[in-house]
Formats: C-alpha cells, sequence, structure tokens
C-alpha cells in the first residue's frame, strides 16, 4: 500500500550550455546541465537508451502522474517541464467554464488550449505583473531558487501569468518548488505595492519536455509570447524574459 511501479524511457543524457553551446544562462549565469529527456532515442543529442523502473512512494517526492485540484500533473526525476502559472484573476468565470478549467480530470483539447493562451494575452484582470517593479520582483526570486529548487532553462513574465522551461532538483518535489516560488514572490509583490490578498491561481500547469525537439519548440513559444501577443516586434525587446537582448550585453 502506498507504492506503485514507475517505468520511465529515458534518452541519452544531454551535456551543453543553456539552449546552444557558447549561451549564457538566464542572468548571465554561465553554467552547464546535465539533463535526461524523456522520449525517442534517434530524437536526441547524444547516444545510448535505457529504460528504467523505479518504485515511487505514494505519499513521497516524486509521484509520476497525480491530482490536485482539478489539474493532473506529472512529476519525476531528470524530467524537464513547460510550467505556466497565472494570476487568480487572469481569466473571468466565463471562460474557465467555457475552457472547462473547472472539471474534475483537468483534461482539455488541443483547441480548448490554444483558446486559453489566447484568453491570457488578452490581459483579463489586474495584470500586476505587467507592471515593472511586480515583475522585476518576480524575476528576482526566479533567479534566488533557481539553482537550488530547480534549474531554470528559459522563462517570460507576461502581464498576467508567466511561462517558465525547468528541471527541478532531484529531491524536489515539482508541487514543493512552485509552491515555494508562488508564496515568496506574491509576499514580496504585496509589500512592494502596499496590498494584501491573492496574487496566484492555486493551480498551475505542467507539460513535460518530451525530447530534444520539443525542447527548442518550447524555448521557442516562451520567448516568443510577447511577441505573438503583439507587444513587441522582436523577442529581444521584452526586457522580462530569457530572449531579452540585455542578457547578452
Amino acid at each position: 500500500p502506498g507504492w506503485y511501479l514507475q517505468v520511465v524511457a529515458l534518452g541519452a543524457v544531454v551535456v551543453g550550455r543553456w539552449l546552444d553551446a557558447g549561451k549564457s544562462c538566464v542572468g548571465g549565469r554561465n553554467w552547464v546541465f546535465n539533463c535526461v529527456l524523456p522520449g525517442s532515442a534517434d530524437t536526441l543529442v547524444g547516444v545510448g537508451w535505457r529504460a528504467s523502473m523505479e518504485f515511487v512512494s505514494g505519499d513521497g517526492e516524486k509521484r509520476g502522474w497525480y491530482a490536485r485540484g482539478n489539474l493532473p500533473h506529472f512529476d519525476a526525476k531528470n524530467t524537464v517541464q513547460m510550467i505556466t502559472l497565472r494570476q487568480h484573476d487572469s481569466l473571468p468565470k466565463s471562460v474557465v467554464s467555457q475552457l472547462r478549467l473547472d472539471r474534475i480530470d483537468g483534461m482539455q483539447t488541443p483547441d480548448e488550449r490554444r483558446e486559453l493562451e489566447q484568453q491570457l494575452d488578452s490581459c483579463h484582470g489586474s495584470c500586476l505583473l505587467g507592471k515593472r517593479e511586480v515583475a522585476e520582483v518576480f524575476e528576482e526570486w526566479l533567479f534566488r531558487l533557481h539553482g537550488d529548487h530547480f534549474l531554470l532553462f528559459a522563462y517570460v513574465v507576461m502581464p498576467n501569468h508567466v511561462h517558465l522551461l525547468l528541471e527541478v532538483a532531484d529531491e524536489m518535489p515539482l508541487a514543493s518548488a512552485m509552491k515555494t516560488l508562488k508564496e515568496c514572490s506574491a509576499r514580496a509583490i504585496n509589500v512592494a505595492l502596499g496590498r494584501r490578498g491573492t496574487l496566484w491561481c492555486r493551480e498551475y500547469h505542467d507539460r513535460f519536455i518530451r525530447d530534444s525537439n520539443h525542447f527548442h519548440a518550447a524555448v521557442r513559444y516562451i520567448e516568443e509570447n510577447p511577441v505573438k501577443a503583439g507587444f513587441v516586434r522582436s523577442v529581444g525587446d521584452w526586457r522580462f524574459g530569457s530572449g531579452w537582448k540585455g542578457w547578452s550585453t
């Protein structure tokens, strides 16, 4: 009782600097990462293929597929994740119902997921993250937790939501890492604005990265979000994201 068998197919270990050779990490930190991306061996950089079978405690740290609230989540070691955090007022209740975000199983169709992103980019709600001082506070906490709670590969801070590409530390549950990030940033943002109350939506969206192609597609998606939303003309012009041209100077 309390245990189940998790089978994880692991591709070759990808070794290199953040995103590609010679490019520094977010915020100017220059480091080398090792990660194993789930997926097909022939689509990954490197050689080798192995399958691992891992027992995971039902009440332990890494839980595989599980649900908290209405959304399903996946949590396992050596897994890169694309995370979306949104403000609690980022979507009207009518949109939440329309996109079935209040469903018990949390499942959505591809069209519903695309509509969700379009609705978020429409800047509903207070859009506190669109304030420079708020984005700076969130970015500060993001960098503060990088290297301890998770490795950050890409990010963007939009007016009412955030996209992250990261890998949590081996012994750190994904839920715990996100809870720390949300609680610490919300507390600091409330102090900065002299406000009280909820900032983040309780749930977050996560999608594990299947292979190297998916990884680079996720980076492009995250960094191009401000361009697609019509806020800037080029990726490098958006200050609060890993694609900002200032990180390379």
